[in-house]
């Protein structure tokens, strides 16, 4: 995700919070394409999403669609 521009914050937890732009607006473009992702506007980051940490396929998904949408 960070080759693709999006700022992923350090973690030491099962989530990423990657840093989008807007992050609505990016959960709403993934969610049309299967992928569900949390927006966290409710957590004051508006610009970010939470990504669950899934299988290596899962995440592969995830990235390219990101980097199409994006």
């Amino acid at each position: 995700l960070t080759a693709l521009g999006f700022i992923v914050l350090p973690s030491t937890a099962n989530f990423l919070l990657v840093q989008v732009g807007n992050g609505a607006i990016m959960r709403e473009k993934l969610m049309r394409r299967g992928l569900f992702v949390r927006d966290c506007a409710s957590f004051g980051l508006p610009d970010s999403i939470r990504i669950g940490i899934r299988p290596l396929p899962d995440c592969q998904r995830l990235a390219q669609a990101m980097k199409e949408v994006a």
